[in-house]
């Protein structure tokens, strides 16, 4: 299953509801937006109701069965969805590299360095630090560039 973008990891110490609903905004196919309720209810097994009110935290204890279907649903080890576990901490981090191998370039990038020996991909891990740092400088320099003429204007007013 692919993952959709999102601007924060996978919620390891929150709420059964900020996980799901975590879930539902990141993962779902490519090609689309997030699954509906409608669509979560019917892999689980459930109402749309229920799913509408697992996620505003209206029902906080499905039982181990729904756990497992919405895990499966997802694609996730249903320890997940329990606080401070070992394999929410490991959701966390998978999430967070499939959402990031969503983008082509990303995934061509990964995908051709998988192909080089383990001393090759940590030169290619240096370049693409030196590559950051360099950019990161060119970025503060072309906001200063910016500024410098609106200083200037405040000046003369």
């Amino acid at each position: 299953m692919e993952t959709g973008h999102a601007s924060e990891g996978f919620p390891v110490n929150g709420t059964f509801s900020e996980k799901l609903n975590f879930l539902c905004k990141t993962i779902h196919p490519p090609s689309r937006g997030p699954y509906t309720l409608q669509e979560i209810a019917d892999a689980v097994g459930v109402s749309p109701g229920y799913v509408h009110a697992l996620r505003h935290g209206k029902k906080d204890q499905p039982t181990l069965e729904v756990i497992q279907q919405l895990a499966d649903f997802f694609g996730i080890p249903a320890g997940a969805f329990f606080r401070e576990d070992k394999e929410a901490i490991e959701v966390a981090a998978d999430v967070e590299v499939f959402v990031a191998l969503r983008d082509a370039e990303v995934r061509n990038i990964a995908l051709r360095a998988a192909r080089y020996s383990p001393e090759e991909r940590q030169a290619l891990t240096g370049i693409m630090d030196q590559v950051s740092v360099m950019l990161k400088a060119r970025r503060a320099a072309e906001r200063r560039s910016r500024s410098e003429p609106q200083e200037e204007q405040e000046q003369t007013l």
